[in-house]
Formats: C-alpha cells, sequence, structure tokens
C-alpha cells in the first residue's frame, strides 16, 4: 500500500488472517497451561496423601475411591477422594455394588524394618486387599 492510498481488500484480510493467527495462539497458550494445573491437580487427587505418626505407623485417612464390580482396579474409571472410614449410607446411599480404594506409598527405604502390615479397623462386608495388582 503507497502512502496515503487506502489498503485493498487483499490487505485487510491478511492482516485479519495475521490477527486470528496470533489470537488463535494466545487462545492454545491459555488452554495448555489450563490443562496443564487440571493434569497436576488430578495427578494430587488420585494419590492420597500419607500421614506418618512418630512411631512409623502410616494413617491412611482418605483413597481415591471408584465404585466398580471389576476384578482389578478400574484405572480409567471416574472416582473421588473419599474419607475414610467410609459410611455408605452416607456417600453412596442404595448402592450395592463394588468399591476400590487406592493408596500411594512409599517404598520402604533399605535398612527400616521389613515387616510391613496392613490394619483395617473395620469392614462391614467381603474385603480384598491387593498390592501393586496382587491378592495379597
Amino acid at each position: 500500500v503507497e502512502e496515503g492510498a487506502s489498503p485493498t481488500v487483499s490487505t485487510l484480510s491478511w492482516r485479519r488472517l495475521a490477527w486470528l493467527g496470533v489470537l488463535g495462539l494466545m487462545l492454545a497458550t491459555v488452554a495448555a497451561y489450563a490443562m496443564l494445573a487440571l493434569n497436576r491437580e488430578a495427578v494430587r487427587i488420585s494419590h492420597p496423601g500419607v500421614v506418618s505418626a512418630k512411631d512409623g505407623v502410616r494413617s491412611l485417612d482418605e483413597a481415591w475411591s471408584v465404585a466398580s464390580d471389576a476384578p482389578q482396579f478400574p484405572a480409567l474409571a471416574p472416582g473421588r477422594m473419599q474419607a475414610l472410614p467410609d459410611e455408605w449410607a452416607a456417600s453412596r446411599p442404595g448402592y450395592q455394588g463394588g468399591v476400590w480404594y487406592r493408596f500411594r506409598f512409599d517404598q520402604v527405604p533399605s535398612g527400616a524394618d521389613p515387616l510391613q502390615a496392613v490394619y483395617i479397623e473395620r469392614a462391614c462386608s467381603n474385603v480384598e486387599v491387593h498390592l501393586n495388582g496382587e491378592l495379597v
């Protein structure tokens, strides 16, 4: 476009396309950061915290729970954080199926007491305990 002349239709179209491209990149960047933040939060809540007591006993006071009768933990099924002990009458009124509870904990450090145990304070029905996918 010469100085003093009005821009042509093709020049205006090119400018609009350039601005749309810039806006699209900005929107994609914001969406990528939002997805990253959501992924971090999903990872955080799917790996419940472990509270360590001074005597080395770990108390698992919350778990990622998934309502399912699957023979193995349904990793892709929707779930939620659940405070323990879980009172099904309050958390799942009328539900008659199975529920999986997933906990994450670190391996015992070398040199520590190799004896490990799990104490399930109460269970109102059938209970199976799996460690790394294996029934124990």
